[in-house]
């Protein structure tokens, strides 16, 4: 079994409405059962332990970069995944997370994703809706795309509905194009 090792773990706080930044390096899939984890004191252990198990099998090299907006039981981590195994020609998955009792809950696994990535000023079923920038794979023009909480999950694809388009929604970006550019660089 292949388990992937974290290579270099940058942890960055800025304030941006009530998110917390956190960008993470690659990780590197390594023939070694052992796993060997290099963190900031305040990274989130429950966050690098949930993503190692998650990608494990990930055969190439996998970035990622991780934000959390929100506050208490209304926090949500949104990580987006880089790497030959979670990209394709229109983008990359998005994890849409929420820390509970025993790690984190995937409350979303969206597909054909690409930045940036925004928290909208709006709200479904009491979470905030996200805003995805989608292109390429058979879309032409790019546009945003809302995912709304249906109350149990987002929608896995932005291009169906019950994702809709979007313009000039209001909201907080949270994962930029220099994220995704800087995710496999180490």
């Amino acid at each position: 079994m292949r388990l992937p090792s974290l290579c270099a773990i940058a942890l960055t706080l800025a304030a941006c409405d009530r998110a917390t930044e956190t960008a993470v390096a690659p990780v590197t899939p390594e023939a070694t059962p052992a796993v060997s984890v290099q963190a900031s004191a305040s990274a989130d252990p429950a966050l690098l332990t949930f993503l190692q198990a998650r990608t494990r099998e990930a055969m190439g090299p996998l970035g990622y970069v991780a934000r959390t907006t929100g506050e208490g039981v209304n926090a949500l981590t949104l990580v987006y995944l880089v790497g030959p195994e979670y990209c394709g020609s229109g983008g990359c998955n998005l994890l849409i997370l929420r820390r509970g009792a025993s790690g984190y809950d995937v409350l979303g696994e969206t597909t054909v994703t690409r930045a940036p990535i925004r928290v909208l000023s709006t709200q479904t079923n009491g979470l905030p809706d996200i805003g995805v920038h989608v292109r390429g794979g058979g879309v032409t023009d790019g546009y945003e795309a809302k995912l709304a909480f249906d109350g149990s999950r987002y929608p896995s694809n932005p291009t169906a509905s019950p994702a809709e388009r979007v313009e000039g929604a209001a909201g907080v970006t949270l994962i930029t194009d220099d994220d995704e550019k800087t995710s496999l660089k180490s």
